[in-house]
């Protein structure tokens, strides 16, 4: 057997076994044409039928040649059968997500890769790296389904997760659950169920917005004792060129219902006099 070496390494060895065995001989070796063989490919693929491979060629190299497995082929449960009776079985997903590829036997004459129908399904959506339909080997925890779709995004807010399902009566249904927990971690979920992780909110915290005739609108951090000139300093550095130093709104949510208060200022009063009553504190 030389299945693995190299050329060299395969002519060396022969060349060895050779001459202990037949002294006196020499002998000359050369590397001829690879010979082909014929598989068969079946199932739900894309092209199912007969094909002529390399002999060095792998399921997976069979699997190309007939254009993959089609949206209802199992992924999970690849056959390998030769003379009848199932000899190796393929799980792509530990390929593709694993990059293992100890299951990827070698072919011989005449043997038949059988894709079965999709086994299994649920599916990830929401804030994840892969959100996508995913093929089981039976009831998988939340944390398990979580790796299949390669982890959370740092916008998740996994407290807030849910697992949609259709229950023994047919009917929808809604179960939360708390992805961060060890309990919601190990939270089964089954055929057909629906995992969803939700985002943070897109409301910012601790922030106020400065917007209008200025040089740099947009948000800032809020601290304990802000005022208008800790946002607004100079007229010349912060302001648009002419402004309305006698006017400017400040509009306020007041909790904790969120309605909203309007406040008028003269911001040419609280910069030339930040102790006047016009430099107001601002509140988030």
């Amino acid at each position: 057997m030389v299945a693995g070496l190299t050329y060299r390494e395969m002519k060396d060895l022969l060349k060895l076994q050779i001459e202990e065995q037949m002294i006196g001989e020499k002998v000359v070796i050369t590397l001829g044409k690879l010979r082909s063989i014929r598989v068969f490919v079946l199932g739900d693929v894309k092209q199912p039928g007969s094909y002529t491979v390399s002999a060095l060629s792998t399921m997976t190299n069979a699997l190309f040649v007939s254009g993959g497995v089609n949206p209802i082929g199992s992924l999970r449960r690849i056959q390998l059968k030769r003379r009848g009776e199932v000899v190796a079985n393929l799980d792509l997903y530990d390929l593709l997500l694993r990059g293992d590829t100890r299951d990827d036997v070698r072919l011989q004459p005449g043997d038949v890769i059988f894709v079965p129908p999709l086994g299994t399904t649920i599916g990830v959506a929401g804030e994840v790296r892969r959100p996508a339909i995913y093929e089981m080997r039976g009831e998988i925890s939340v944390k398990q389904a979580l790796a299949l779709a390669g982890g959370l995004l740092p916008t998740a807010y996994p407290q807030a997760s849910s697992i949609e399902r259709i229950n023994n009566s047919g009917q929808r249904t809604l179960i939360d659950v708390d992805a961060r927990s060890k309990s919601g971690l190990a939270a089964r979920v089954r055929d057909g169920d629906l995992l969803r992780i939700f985002s943070v909110l897109e409301k910012q915290e601790n922030v106020v917005m400065l917007s209008g005739h200025v040089q740099r609108p947009g948000g800032y951090q809020w601290r304990p004792g802000m005022r208008i000139t800790d946002l607004v300093s100079s007229v010349r550095s912060d302001l648009l060129p002419r402004p309305d130093l006698a006017y400017a709104l400040v509009k306020r949510e007041l909790q904790p219902d969120g309605r909203i208060k309007l406040l008028s200022v003269q911001p040419g009063e609280a910069l030339q006099n930040p102790a006047s009553a016009q430099n107001i504190t601002l509140d988030v």
